[in-house]
């Protein structure tokens, strides 16, 4: 059951980017996918999405920089990251980016479904 709302989801890993891609879609009329820091302010820029799923902690990707360079003008846009990381200083400085959510990969599928059903219900508020 697709939503209007769109997303846009940041990972290098191929593995994860199909996957997560291909779920994503079952949920987002619109899924925009970047594979680089740079792609992904871009594709923020020309499709100003409502949610940004990203990892703080892949290579040649600072997700962090690109959330943090985007809530400096967009309070209202939803993060969510998804991570191998669990190091409690990432977690701490992610927080201050008024995350949705933090979540540790390997991520079960219904997982990932409930927080999309909840991400929904929060912007339709």
């Amino acid at each position: 059951m697709q939503n209007n709302f769109s997303v846009l989801y940041v990972e290098r890993d191929l593995i994860f980017k199909d996957k997560y891609t291909r779920f994503l879609r079952l949920f987002f009329k619109n899924v925009y996918v970047a594979s680089s820091q740079k792609e992904a302010l871009e594709k923020y820029y020309i499709y100003r999405p409502d949610i940004l799923i990203f990892d703080i902690d892949t290579p040649q990707i600072n997700g962090m920089k690109v959330a943090q360079e985007i809530r400096q003008f967009d309070e209202d846009i939803i993060f969510i990251v998804l991570t191998a990381s669990s190091d409690t200083d990432k977690i701490l400085i992610a927080a201050e980016l008024k995350l949705f959510k933090y979540l540790i990969k390997p991520i079960k599928t219904f997982e990932i479904e409930t927080l999309l059903k909840n991400v929904t219900t929060q912007l339709t508020k």
